[in-house]
């Protein structure tokens, strides 16, 4: 047989052999099974708080004093969030006996939950909490600060006081 018979040979029957394992049939499968798998997540529950700082002014006792600030929060969807606010630094925890402190006395003031200062805003236990929205924006409160009238015996000078605003869900 001659080297160019030899390569011809090789080369067609390459050829032949690869035709025939390309036309083999697919593997069979001899069956199947599905299964199902959760996917799951939690969202936590939380708010978060500030407000700004209310200045009032100057007092004269022969009028009351008013003024307001705004609480800003924001909380998850589905929370059923309320707003207290404490008696703060100068009532022993009251919030219906604040009062701000100056050098040489101290000046009565509240915080209600509207501007006729019908509502106290308190902690729950004295004077009510404020319900909150929790549709995940950030929404704001308003505090209605009022000095009354009648307090001519507090002394000149600057007094101040430091109310705690906690949201609870």
């Amino acid at each position: 047989m001659t080297l160019r018979r030899f390569f011809a040979l090789a080369v067609v029957s390459s050829g032949v052999i690869s035709a025939c394992l390309m036309a083999r049939p697919a593997p069979a499968f001899a069956g199947s099974a599905d299964t199902t798998f959760n996917v799951n997540a939690t969202v936590a529950g939380s708010c978060t708080i500030s407000a700004t700082d209310v200045n009032l002014g100057t007092y004269d006792p022969g009028s009351a004093l008013n003024g307001t600030g705004t609480i800003t929060y924001q909380c998850t969807p589905g929370l059923s969030p309320s707003i207290a606010l404490d008696g703060g630094s100068n009532s022993s925890g009251n919030p219906s006996g604040r009062e701000m402190s100056g050098s040489s006395g101290f000046l009565s003031y509240n915080i209600y939950q509207d501007d006729s200062d019908t509502v106290l805003w308190g902690d729950g236990t004295d004077g009510s909490t404020v319900s909150a929205t929790a549709d995940g924006n950030q929404d704001t409160a308003t505090t209605y600060v009022t000095v009354p009238s009648g307090q001519s015996s507090a002394a000149a000078g600057s007094y101040t006081d430091t109310v705690t605003a906690t949201i609870n869900w």
